[in-house]
């Protein structure tokens, strides 16, 4: 079945004018979240919007109203076409209320809480120290701030506290460092985990009608996250598991019994042993994950505490690699390796950064934003997200079979049309000039998901416990 690419479709409809009220509750079949008293179930992505030639600092909505509404239209028209319903992100109230308005989406407002470091005084840290009283103070405030700006936002659903930050405890403090070597990196968590809650029930007092959450990198320091995070609603997990997720959403149910929300999954679209893009490979990879959320959704035969997922990520960012040079260029360097993503493992590195987007980017611009081409993995998710699990049952969920030949006649009329539009646009950017800077390197410690790949890359060397699945 064809779809129509709403490239230039505005749609209008009714939406809420104000802040509605989120809450989530267990039931004899499973946890749901519910809007306004409606089921709801989080379909969306880890939305960001970076034109080539940019980098991780970009800021959209310090752009024209013209240009903000132009990239908005580009990629938020597709979103809602695809059934999307959630962004994970804090944007200005002014363009949250807009985006809710004229897309119908909802946001879960997120704060790294330090994770890629913080400005304090005036001065930069990138290394941020959890266990110090005045930068724990400054992270609460930067939560009270955004609470009471978003907090009557339309379209607000939620809050999640941090990204991941379980894989950068790399502060040093004497009071560490006396301890053994083996409890160093547990004694820096126990600081991390104990503000979070903290965090949370300061969010609660100020705003009792959302829920709010963590965003842990994968199930590390679960067991902590029992003992010092009694008060959070949910669990926010960035994964990167392969086709399905293995027992993560049983361990959460039998440990923290606490519902589960998929902060952050994907894979990418570069074949690593083949040299070239794989839209397939990734749309299969795409739609098995969906249907391991579906299966642990309440009522269908799992865990029955998902409550959706948010896609990393929607199109290609060219920044990955190279960080702050090759800023133009659509490396193809594999950034780490996951034995899981069988269809390219053989490669030593298989995981590649540039290339996680369901849309392709072009250099080309059209109304001062650059084209993006829907891949399969973009129709695999719009034949999925049309079905609410809420509404299946589990033999109708094991019977969502990828539709190779459907995504594949999708994404050729895709690049039809993305050729068409690329014929009448410009180039948006002159090649950057040769600059000689020294790579960014990471190790995995020996592990298969270690770092995932929304945040940005260490500047130094750097291992992580590994993670047995």
């Amino acid at each position: 079945m064809k779809i129509l690419l709403p490239f230039l479709i505005f749609s209008t409809f009714l939406v809420s004018t104000s802040s509605a009220e989120t809450k989530i509750k267990k039931t004899s079949s499973g946890w749901q979240m519910t809007v306004d008293a409606k089921p709801f179930y989080i379909k969306g992505f880890t939305w960001s919007h970076t034109p080539v030639g940019k980098k991780y600092d970009y800021n959209l909505f310090a752009e024209s109203e013209e240009i903000i509404k132009a990239a908005l239209e580009r990629d938020l028209s597709l979103i809602q076409a695809a059934g999307g319903n959630t962004l994970r992100h804090v944007y200005p109230a002014k363009w949250m209320k807009f985006i809710h308005e004229n897309y119908g989406l909802h946001f879960i407002a997120n704060d790294y809480c330090g994770r890629y470091g913080l400005t304090i005084d005036g001065e930069f840290q990138p290394q941020t120290n959890y266990s110090d009283p005045k930068t724990r103070e400054h992270i609460k405030q930067t939560w009270r701030d955004l609470v009471i700006t978003n907090r009557e936002v339309p379209g607000l659903l939620a809050y999640a506290l941090g990204n991941e930050n379980n894989y950068g405890l790399e502060w040093v403090s004497q009071a560490v460092e006396n301890l053994p070597e083996g409890e160093r990196q547990s004694a820096k968590a126990r600081y991390l985990y104990s503000l979070f809650n903290e965090i949370a029930l300061e969010v609660k007092k100020l705003d009792p009608k959302h829920p709010v959450g963590i965003v842990n990198g994968d199930l590390q320091y679960l067991d902590l996250i029992v003992e010092l995070c009694p008060d959070i609603d949910f669990l926010g997990v960035n994964a990167y598991r392969g086709k399905d997720f293995s027992d993560l959403f049983e361990q959460v149910k039998t440990k923290l019994d606490k519902p589960v929300i998929l902060m952050e999954t994907g894979c990418d679209a570069y074949h690593a042993v083949e040299k070239k893009e794989d839209e397939l490979s990734q749309a299969r990879m795409v739609h098995d994950n969906w249907v391991d959320l579906y299966r642990h959704t309440s009522n269908n035969g799992g865990s029955g505490n998902c409550l959706g997922g948010l896609h990393f990520q929607w199109a290609d960012e060219w920044w990955k690699t190279g960080q702050e040079y090759e800023l133009s260029k659509h490396n193809t360097n594999g950034s780490w390796h996951h034995a899981r993503y069988t269809h390219d493992a053989a490669a030593d590195q298989n995981m590649n950064e540039e290339w996680f987007g369901v849309c392709a980017i072009s250099p080309k611009t059209h109304n001062g934003v650059h084209l993006i081409r829907p891949r399969a993995a973009y129709f695999a998710l719009t034949n999925l997200w049309k079905k609410s699990p809420y509404a299946l049952n589990p033999k109708e969920i094991e019977k969502l079979v990828f539709q190779s030949e459907a995504v594949s006649e999708q994404s050729h009329d895709s690049k039809l049309k993305f050729e068409t539009l690329q014929s009448n646009a410009k180039q948006s950017f002159q090649p950057p000039s040769k600059v000689s800077l020294p790579a960014y390197v990471y190790q995995e410690g020996g592990g298969e998901m270690l770092w995932s790949p929304s945040g940005l890359m260490p500047e130094k060397t750097f291992s992580v416990s590994t993670l047995n699945l």
